[in-house]
């Protein structure tokens, strides 16, 4: 994990919102720079160009994520519990803090090969691998463990990607994401699936 001064988490925490508002292309250095409070020159003290702000400010909105994601695929627990544990923390963290879906959700529409490329590989590999050994360990034989853990992660996505939507839709309306019963949800849907398959 990169550490950074006290003026350079400044930055990436006011840089992480405007974002996931606007995405890549529609922020400006100078819109940075205001909402910080500095003048724009000063953002080039601490990075380069827009493009490395704009990756630090993504490596720096997954970090906390991404450390309890790995120990609960991770954990000594039986791969059940563990699969429990990872779906109840990523639908925790995404009801709690959704500025880094809305920048991943940004980054799949843009489609930039060099930004997805740096979050594959940096952000998501070791996450991704991790699914894939748990999938494994619960049924080898069930399907394609790669396809099973991309499933897992856009389901529980989705659910908040679907949020505004949900206030038009019938018996939908001002019902707030309840983690556990959606975490509850996505685990028993799933383990009917893979417990029928052998």
């Amino acid at each position: 994990m990169q550490k950074h001064s006290e003026s350079c988490l400044k930055i990436l925490h006011k840089s992480v919102p405007l974002f996931a508002a606007k995405g890549f292309d529609g922020v400006s250095m100078r819109d940075i720079a205001r909402a910080v409070g500095v003048k724009a020159p000063a953002l080039y003290n601490h990075f380069s160009d827009k493009q490395s702000l704009y990756l630090a400010v993504v490596s720096h909105a997954f970090e906390n994520k991404s450390t309890p994601l790995i120990e609960a695929l991770s954990s000594s627990k039986s791969p059940e519990n563990r699969l429990k544990d990872f779906i109840r923390v990523m639908v925790g963290s995404m009801a709690a803090d959704q500025s880094f879906g809305n920048i991943m959700q940004r980054e799949m529409l843009d489609g930039d090969e060099m930004r997805l490329k740096f979050i594959g590989e940096t952000m998501f590999a070791e996450l991704f691998e991790r699914a894939i050994q748990l999938f494994n360990e619960i049924n080898p034989n069930c399907c394609d463990q790669h396809l099973l853990s991309i499933t897992v992660i856009g389901m529980i996505r989705q659910h908040f990607e679907f949020q505004p939507l949900c206030k038009f839709l019938p018996g939908m309306e001002n019902k707030p994401i309840d983690v556990n019963q959606l975490s509850d949800h996505i685990y028993n849907l799933l383990m009917t699936g893979l417990q029928g398959k052998s």
